[in-house]
C-alpha cells in the first residue's frame, strides 16, 4: 500500500523525549556576565509523541517509558485516529523492537516502518524537540504539572509549524524531500511521474 498517498491511511512520526525544567539550551548576547534565574529541580516529563503528517498528533505523558507505557501510547494513537489504517514511522529505540509492543501493534492495527540506525534527521519530530527545550529554557518552571502543560502547549504549535511542512509536503508528493524520505525507508512514491533525482536514483 502507498501510504504517502493513500488519503484513507493515517502516517506519521513517533519519538520518545524527556524535557526537564533545568534545561538550559538558549542563547543571548550580553554585555558583561548574564545572570539568570533558573530552578535546577530535578523534575522531568517523559512524552512520547506522534506527529501525524496526516491524521491526528498525539503526545502523551507516560511516569516511565517502558514497554508498557509504550503499548499504552499506541491505544492513544489508535482512539485519535479511529479505525483508519495507522503507519508509523520510527527509530530502533530498544522498546520499539519488544515483543509485546510488536504484538500490540498489531491488536489496533498500527504498521510500524524503522527508521536505518543513526538517522533522527529523517525523522522531523526531533525538530519538535528541539524547538520545546528551548521554549522551556526560557521559562521558570516549578512543578511537573506546569512543564507538562508547557510541554503538550509547544508540541500542538510546532505540529503546525512552517518547519515541520517543510520537511514532508503532503501535497506536493513529488518534492525532492518526499524522495529523500522514500528512498531512506526503500520504498518509491507510486504514484510519481518522473524519476528520482540523479543522487538518489538506483
Amino acid at each position: 500500500m502507498d501510504f504517502l498517498t493513500d488519503p484513507n491511511v493515517v502516517w506519521g512520526f513517533q519519538d520518545e523525549s524527556a524535557q526537564r525544567i533545568s534545561t538550559r539550551t538558549a542563547r543571548l548576547w550580553s554585555i558583561g556576565k548574564p545572570v539568570r534565574r533558573i530552578n535546577s529541580d530535578r523534575v522531568n516529563a517523559n512524552i512520547f509523541g506522534f506527529y501525524a503528517v496526516r491524521g491526528s498528533s498525539v503526545a502523551y505523558f507516560p511516569e516511565h517509558s517502558k514497554a508498557p507505557d509504550m503499548c499504552s501510547f499506541l491505544d492513544a494513537v489508535r482512539e485519535a485516529n479511529g479505525d483508519r489504517k495507522i503507519v508509523m514511522i520510527l527509530d530502533n529505540g530498544p522498546i520499539h523492537h519488544t515483543k509485546n509492543v510488536g504484538e500490540h501493534a498489531k491488536e489496533p492495527g498500527i504498521e510500524p516502518i524503522f527508521l536505518p540506525p543513526y538517522s533522527p534527521q529523517f525523522n522531523p519530530i526531533e525538530l519538535i524537540w528541539k524547538s520545546i527545550k528551548r521554549t522551556v529554557s526560557g521559562m521558570f518552571i516549578l512543578e511537573r504539572c506546569h512543564l507538562i502543560d508547557v510541554v503538550k502547549e509547544c508540541f500542538i504549535q510546532d505540529r503546525k509549524s512552517r518547519f515541520c511542512r517543510y520537511i514532508i509536503r503532503p501535497s506536493d508528493p513529488l518534492s525532492r524531500h518526499r524522495w529523500r524520505f522514500a528512498a531512506c525507508i526503500g520504498m518509491r512514491t507510486a504514484s510519481a511521474s518522473r524519476p528520482a533525482p540523479r543522487s538518489l536514483a538506483r
